[in-house]
């Protein structure tokens, strides 16, 4: 090998062992910044937990029955297996990852079957309210560590509800889901505005499910189960976690206001990866909050009329050729989830579309022109609709007058002047 040869493998040489330097020191520099972060974690007082394998096993957990009611002393009982012996932690959790209940707190469980009991009670002793829990089971021994968590398989998958029916007086609408799911159910008019939100994004078990509707719109006011008019129901739904839990019978709670007053107080375990709401298979609601994600409750006003806020039912009277409608999501908290969206709003009159806003906010008002519309008796329909499929639904009867009053009686006038 001449001398030029060898002066260029010495390069290459020196040019390998100067990159497998610069990776070493990169790896060195690299380990040494994340140790420096665990213990800064540390020292802060975070508990810090690498993420080693897991290696004991949580298997064949399932709960029975599916739906209890507390407030008749019902219970439910969550059963599993331990591959090894361990030291165990099963608790409930709540649709916003909210710890609920302990069942058991820590305990040494030998490796086999097991179970534990849940009253329907939070750790503060208090009745939850009607929702759908899932637990999450955490075992940890000297050599390594296991869990179960629902979140991190399943819940959320988009399901096809069948066999969905009004009942022929038109008071209930049954219909059935192959599993334990979420459930929306909203009835209206056909080529129309929704009307009634009859069923809000609540809990059911797998099966035949009914709900009371009774035809009604969503104040309660019109009736449009009439055989004239075509009413129509949709239902949506998805899937609920693994192995949940329906609590009901506590009608003297609601979730929003529970988890608003309590539940938002409560610790909250660390986010598991959920299934992906792009792959077109797990529905876009999965992962939302479930006490905001609900069809929000809208209010219609007519500020320079009065009575401005009528009772359901009661027609508004008015005159003139425009009029000022107001309207609004009077709870805060849904307010800004909603506001936080975009949506749209959608005005009908006797269920006939009449306009949209696209670029609409809240609250919001508008003068709603009266030229075209015809005395008498109408209904005004608003659906606020947002990008993610909320419809807030409001309906106000109104009565348009706008002919002279009657002239009084000029017999009536004469009488009283010869009255002597």
């Amino acid at each position: 090998m001449n001398e030029r040869g060898q002066v260029q493998i010495v390069v290459v040489l020196l040019f390998v062992v100067l990159i497998a330097g610069v990776g070493l020191w990169l790896t060195i520099a690299t380990n040494s910044q994340a140790e420096q972060a665990l213990e800064t974690a540390r020292q802060q007082g975070a508990h810090v937990e690498l993420a080693e394998p897991a290696t004991i096993e949580v298997s064949a957990v399932s709960v029975l029955p599916l739906s209890f009611n507390p407030s008749l002393d019902q219970s439910a009982t969550v059963r599993f297996e331990l591959s090894e012996a361990a030291d165990v932690t099963v608790a409930m959790y709540g649709p916003n990852n909210e710890r609920v209940a302990t069942l058991i707190d820590g305990s040494r469980l030998e490796a086999g079957k097991h179970t534990a009991d849940w009253d329907g009670r939070d750790d503060a002793g208090q009745a939850v309210p009607d929702e759908a829990w899932y637990v999450r089971i955490d075992a940890n021994n000297t050599s390594g560590w296991g869990r179960w968590d629902p979140l991190a398989h399943s819940g959320g998958d988009r399901l096809h509800p069948t066999s969905i029916e009004i009942s022929r007086m038109g008071d209930t609408i049954s219909y059935v889901v192959p599993k334990a799911a979420r459930v929306l159910v909203r009835a209206g008019i056909e080529d129309g505005p929704s009307l009634n939100t009859v069923l809000n994004w609540r809990p059911r078990a797998a099966g035949q499910c009914v709900e009371i509707w009774k035809g009604f719109d969503q104040q309660g006011a019109r009736y449009f189960r009439a055989p004239d008019i075509a009413a129509i129901v949709s239902v949506q739904c998805y899937g609920l976690p693994e192995a949940s839990i329906i609590s009901t019978g506590n009608r003297a709670a609601d979730y929003f206001d529970w988890y608003m007053g309590h539940g938002a107080s409560l610790p909250v375990k660390e986010e598991v990866e959920r299934l992906s709401v792009l792959d077109g298979t797990t529905s876009r609601h999965w992962g939302l909050p479930p006490h905001l994600d609900k069809d929000p409750a809208v209010t219609l006003a007519f500020p320079q009329v009065d009575p401005s806020d009528p009772e359901p039912g009661q027609a508004i009277m008015l005159d003139g050729d425009d009029v000022l409608v107001r309207m609004d999501v009077p709870v805060d908290a849904a307010r800004d989830f909603i506001s936080n969206q975009r949506f749209e709003l959608v005005t009908f009159l006797d269920d006939v579309r009449i306009g949209e806003d696209e670029m609409a906010h809240l609250p919001y008002n508008w003068s709603w022109n009266l030229s075209d519309v015809p005395d008498g008796e109408h209904w005004l329909t608003v659906n606020l609709v947002t990008f993610q499929q909320h419809v807030g639904i409001a309906t106000q009867r109104v009565n348009i007058q706008r002919g002279d009053p009657p002239a009084a009686s000029a017999d009536a006038g004469d009488d009283q002047g010869d009255d002597k």
